[in-house]
Protein backbone atom coordinates (compact mmCIF):
# COMPACT_ATOMS: atom_id res chain seq x y z
CA UNK A 1 0.00 0.00 0.00
CA UNK A 2 2.05 3.11 -1.29
CA UNK A 3 -0.75 5.26 1.17
CA UNK A 4 0.99 3.41 3.91
CA UNK A 5 2.23 5.93 6.85
CA UNK A 6 5.58 5.18 8.31
CA UNK A 7 4.78 5.59 12.10
CA UNK A 8 7.57 4.48 13.93
CA UNK A 9 10.15 6.81 12.51
CA UNK A 10 12.66 7.56 15.11
CA UNK A 11 14.12 10.85 13.32
CA UNK A 12 10.97 11.70 12.68
CA UNK A 13 9.69 11.92 16.19
CA UNK A 14 13.32 13.44 17.24
CA UNK A 15 12.65 16.47 14.73
CA UNK A 16 8.95 16.75 16.08
CA UNK A 17 10.50 17.23 19.48
CA UNK A 18 13.10 19.06 18.71
CA UNK A 19 10.83 21.37 16.88
CA UNK A 20 8.62 22.12 20.16
CA UNK A 21 11.73 22.77 21.86
CA UNK A 22 12.74 25.90 19.21
CA UNK A 23 9.25 27.11 19.10
CA UNK A 24 8.35 27.04 22.71
CA UNK A 25 11.77 28.81 23.17
CA UNK A 26 11.58 31.15 20.32
CA UNK A 27 8.44 32.13 21.04
CA UNK A 28 8.14 32.19 24.31
CA UNK A 29 5.14 29.37 24.92
CA UNK A 30 5.09 27.05 27.96
CA UNK A 31 4.19 24.39 25.60
CA UNK A 32 2.07 22.56 22.41
CA UNK A 33 -0.89 21.31 22.02
CA UNK A 34 -1.60 19.13 19.01
CA UNK A 35 -4.85 17.95 17.88
CA UNK A 36 -4.46 14.85 15.93
CA UNK A 37 -7.37 14.21 13.56
CA UNK A 38 -7.92 10.55 12.62
CA UNK A 39 -9.91 11.11 9.56
CA UNK A 40 -7.22 10.65 6.98
CA UNK A 41 -6.34 6.85 8.37
CA UNK A 42 -10.47 5.99 8.36
CA UNK A 43 -10.83 7.77 4.53
CA UNK A 44 -7.60 5.10 3.19
CA UNK A 45 -8.49 2.26 4.72
CA UNK A 46 -5.46 2.42 7.82
CA UNK A 47 -8.04 1.99 10.69
CA UNK A 48 -6.26 -0.79 12.44
CA UNK A 49 -2.50 1.32 11.85
CA UNK A 50 -4.42 4.10 13.54
CA UNK A 51 -5.82 2.32 16.30
CA UNK A 52 -2.82 0.32 16.64
CA UNK A 53 -0.39 3.86 16.77
CA UNK A 54 -3.04 5.69 18.59
CA UNK A 55 -2.55 2.75 21.49
CA UNK A 56 0.96 2.84 21.55
CA UNK A 57 2.30 6.78 21.70
CA UNK A 58 3.11 7.65 24.93
CA UNK A 59 0.64 9.50 27.35
CA UNK A 60 3.37 11.68 29.16
CA UNK A 61 6.29 13.50 27.54
CA UNK A 62 9.43 14.75 29.13
CA UNK A 63 8.29 18.28 26.97
CA UNK A 64 5.42 20.73 27.03
CA UNK A 65 3.20 18.95 25.21
CA UNK A 66 -0.54 18.01 25.13
CA UNK A 67 -1.88 16.16 22.77
CA UNK A 68 -5.44 15.55 21.66
CA UNK A 69 -6.58 12.87 19.79
CA UNK A 70 -10.13 13.41 17.64
CA UNK A 71 -12.08 10.66 16.44
CA UNK A 72 -15.33 12.27 14.12
CA UNK A 73 -18.18 10.63 15.45
CA UNK A 74 -19.13 9.27 11.41
CA UNK A 75 -15.48 7.20 11.88
CA UNK A 76 -15.78 5.68 15.18
CA UNK A 77 -18.43 4.35 14.44
CA UNK A 78 -16.76 2.08 12.19
CA UNK A 79 -14.77 0.69 14.98
CA UNK A 80 -15.31 -2.59 16.86
CA UNK A 81 -15.78 -2.84 20.25
CA UNK A 82 -12.81 -4.36 21.19
CA UNK A 83 -10.60 -1.42 19.20
CA UNK A 84 -13.04 1.49 21.53
CA UNK A 85 -12.24 -0.69 24.07
CA UNK A 86 -8.54 -0.99 23.51
CA UNK A 87 -8.76 3.39 22.87
CA UNK A 88 -10.09 3.85 26.58
CA UNK A 89 -7.96 2.19 28.36
CA UNK A 90 -4.71 3.48 26.60
CA UNK A 91 -6.02 7.42 26.98
CA UNK A 92 -6.38 9.22 30.56
CA UNK A 93 -9.11 10.66 29.19
CA UNK A 94 -11.76 10.27 27.12
CA UNK A 95 -14.56 12.24 26.15
CA UNK A 96 -18.05 12.35 23.60
CA UNK A 97 -19.94 15.04 22.39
Amino acid sequence: NQNKVTIENESNNRKFFNLVQQVTKNEEKKGLRVFGMTDYFFENDLVDEIVDYDCRIPRKYNKPILSICVYSDKYIKQLSENQIRKLMLTHKKVGFN
